[in-house]
């Protein structure tokens, strides 16, 4: 049996697989959104604090697998977990009707996976072509295109902040049991 149909071949594996990829990637988004704090007390808190951290989320295997890796593999399994889901509500002729925190924490991915690309592209190719991304990245954009960064901004934080507060708890749940035991609503 391959990597691939281990990782993917049940839903408890693709849940298994998020729950992992998910943490991980929490690694990076904590150091993240604190640096977005940051951006409030000024460009020097901000930059310094970005020049700290550098270290940890730009060390290529941790920027590679933690955070890209970890990132595409994490949408993937809710790709095909959404896919599976519709497949059996559509051959069991039945309609789901998850909680609101299910619903938020899967609207809240929707907004990351069509987002998270583009903003990793502009935050991180220039780094890569000797312009690392600085404070002075974020003011062009929020004095430049200030109707359509802030509401931007404002909702990436926020979706990430849910999305990774919500699914840190329940990754936690998953990871804490054994793989037949996972039942969690996600």
């Amino acid at each position: 049996r391959s990597l691939a149909e281990f990782l993917f071949n049940s839903d408890k594996s693709l849940i298994r697989v998020q729950a992992w990829t998910g943490l991980l990637f929490a690694t990076f988004l904590v150091l993240h959104l604190a640096n977005t704090v940051a951006a409030s007390l000024g460009q020097d808190a901000y930059d310094r604090f970005q020049m700290t951290m550098r270290w940890y989320y730009q060390f290529p295997l941790v920027e590679i697998v933690a955070v890209v890796g970890s990132a595409h593999l994490h949408v993937l399994a809710g790709l095909m977990r959404i896919l599976r889901r519709r497949k059996t509500l559509k051959i069991e002729g039945r309609r789901e009707s998850p909680s609101l925190r299910v619903r938020f924490h899967r609207y809240t991915g929707w907004f990351l996976m069509l987002v998270v690309s583009g903003h990793m592209a502009a935050t991180r190719v220039p780094g890569l072509m000797g312009h690392p991304a600085d404070f002075s990245f974020l003011n062009f954009s929020l004095t430049y295109m200030a109707y359509a960064m802030y509401p931007y901004y404002v909702a990436l934080v926020l979706s990430g902040l849910y999305h990774g507060l919500h699914g840190t708890a329940v990754a936690l749940r998953v990871v804490g049991e054994r793989a037949e035991a996972v039942e969690v609503e996600t």
